[in-house]
């Protein structure tokens, strides 16, 4: 299933985007985050980066890894054309993001589906 799932966001470039930080000392991954890019009607047809599932190792923390794939996912977006990039997260996580954000722009509500798991 995650093979099939890779293959098919692979097929999807440059609309999914995923950043690894491998550590090939201990064939680990250490962080990882992802970039969708969205095509609008809006802004003359542009387009907008939103990062998400950023996810550090608990044994990598402290390393600024989760910078540095955040970092990757704007670069990516930039490189994209992107008007503007976005991160949701949960309120805990805002300190943490908040560093490095040129602004916090809003609150995002969500529908969460519960989707049984084979």
């Amino acid at each position: 299933m995650f093979r099939e799932r890779l293959e098919k966001m692979d097929s999807l470039a440059p609309t999914y985007n995923i950043v690894v930080a491998y550590d090939p000392a201990k064939d680990r991954i250490a962080a990882t985050a992802g970039v969708l890019i969205e095509l609008k009607f809006v802004h003359s047809c542009g387009k907008v980066g939103h990062i998400e599932d950023v996810v550090v190792d608990k044994t990598y923390r402290g390393q600024k890894l989760g910078a540095r794939v955040v970092q990757a996912c704007v670069d990516i977006a930039q490189k994209e054309g992107c008007y503007k990039v976005l991160l949701d997260c949960a309120d805990h996580n805002v300190p943490f993001y908040e560093k490095w954000v040129s602004r916090k722009t809003r609150t995002t509500c969500a529908w969460i589906c519960r989707i049984p798991i084979d």
